[in-house]
């Protein structure tokens, strides 16, 4: 790795320009980290760990927004997408970001990043506040010098380093997401956890002020022109319309807790804020599942991905025809992007025996407004009948009339999770009718 002192706005214009015409990517740093291996550039994972339960809830978003964004057939989104919108968005990875602009990465030279935890007090209307928990993040200008990582494309093509162009995967009319903002793109999957030294080739060091003045000449002057605000950012409004979770009486946290690089308005977190208090269906169940089989199970089964098979128990049939109808009760709520802006959510999966032996599988939906549970109801579903190790799809008239297979094969994903879990006896019957899995039993739920 070469090492190239640059001092002015000039200097800088005049070596990025041969640089910038997609041969190479570019890396900005406050300061370069150094062992004995060589340059330490490493993924988030790497430096932070893994908490696979946050993971798979982040995972799971990550594949339902880029879904709903480009309208795919199913769930299974390229890994590398998926993994940049954790990155970009506050998880974590196992990619180092990149970009294909050296002005951004000399933003981010000349910008270090920090955070704090912050209130504020929402009213929600009707006579009701509840306190917000908030993790503000911020870039602010440095002193001293900033690192330029120059990487050439052959150079990481020889190191066996991938090259993910986020900007390209997502689709023109998605808005102004910080991808499309930092011209990003990843390098990765990281095997080691870190990039190859040998893949870097020259660290560009400058004054950062001089860093700051070339990316403004660029047009990079504010946070927000990297970090665009939810109202241009659709990915980051759906990550922002994750219910919020209550921690202790009426204090809130984000259900999806991610950095915030906007002071949140009071106003309109009132009119978006829906905290789920964890109300359970199964104690004030509506006429159609009077007497249906709940089992209360923890929201982790709503970012299931089920069998990578597709094999399914037959308990899980027979488990649906000896009751007529089982309901696999969440203790929380899950956004859909597509219903973004609408306090209506899922709150698990209703499995119904229907015709000519067939099992339906459909959506247990609630309204949520605030804190209130207003209105509750079973989605129409798709049909299903065995075939052999699997469940096969039997089209009919009365189906679901989205169009959107992907989101009913999750719910068949999680309804299969269901007899593996009861064989373990990680269920305990709390009332007629209802059993309760033992990582949501000792709760407190209202």
């Amino acid at each position: 790795m070469s090492i190239v002192d640059l001092r002015t706005v000039s200097d800088l214009a005049d070596y990025f320009a041969p640089l910038s015409n997609g041969t190479h990517l570019f890396r900005g740093q406050t300061a370069h980290y150094e062992d004995a291996d060589g340059a330490s550039v490493s993924s988030s994972f790497s430096r932070n760990g893994c908490i696979p339960p946050v993971m798979r809830q982040w995972s799971y978003y990550a594949d339902s927004i880029l879904h709903h964004l480009r309208e795919t057939a199913t769930l299974e989104i390229d890994i590398g997408a998926a993994q940049a919108l954790l990155q970009h968005y506050g998880w974590r990875s196992f990619f180092v970001d990149v970009s294909v602009s050296p002005a951004v990465a000399a933003w981010f030279g000349s910008h270090k990043f920090s955070q704090s935890p912050g209130i504020e007090i929402v009213d929600l209307g009707h006579g009701e506040k509840v306190v917000t928990n908030h993790q503000y993040a911020r870039y602010s200008p440095v002193d001293g010098h900033g690192v330029i990582y120059v990487l050439e494309m052959d150079s990481l093509a020889r190191e066996g380093v991938a090259v993910v162009d986020l900007e390209g995967y997502l689709p023109a009319d998605a808005g102004h997401s910080r991808i499309s903002a930092q011209h990003a793109m990843l390098l990765g999957p990281l095997s080691t956890g870190r990039l190859p030294p040998r893949a870097i080739e020259t660290r560009v060091q400058a004054p950062a002020e001089a860093l700051r003045e070339f990316a403004a000449s660029r047009g990079l002057k504010a946070t927000d022109d990297l970090f665009p605000n939810r109202d241009r950012d659709p990915i980051l409004n759906c990550l922002l319309s994750v219910p919020w979770e209550r921690v202790d009486r009426s204090i809130y946290s984000r259900g999806l807790k991610l950095p915030e690089y906007e002071p949140s308005e009071p106003e309109r977190l009132g009119g978006d804020a829906f905290c789920s208090r964890r109300v359970w269906i199964s104690r004030n169940r509506p006429p159609l599942l009077a007497s249906a089989m709940f089992f209360r199970v923890p929201n982790a089964l709503s970012y299931a991905t089920g069998s990578p098979t597709g094999v399914v128990s037959p308990a899980l049939d027979e488990l649906v025809f000896r009751h007529g109808t089982v309901v696999l009760e969440t203790d929380g709520l899950l956004m859909h992007p597509q219903l973004v802006g609408r306090p209506e959510f899922g709150k698990g999966v209703v499995l119904a025996s229907a015709a000519e032996g067939t099992v339906e599988v459909s959506e247990l939906i609630v309204e949520h407004p605030g804190t209130a549970v207003t209105l509750v109801a079973v989605n129409r579903g798709y049909k299903y009948r065995r075939a052999g190790e699997r469940l096969k799809r039997v089209p009919s008239i009365d189906d679901c009339t989205c169009k959107d297979a992907a989101r009913h094969e999750h719910l068949l994903s999680m309804a299969t999770c269901l007899p593996a879990m009861s064989t373990r006896g990680d269920f305990k019957a709390t009332a007629p009718n209802e059993v309760t899995h033992t990582e949501v039993a000792g709760a407190e739920f209202s």
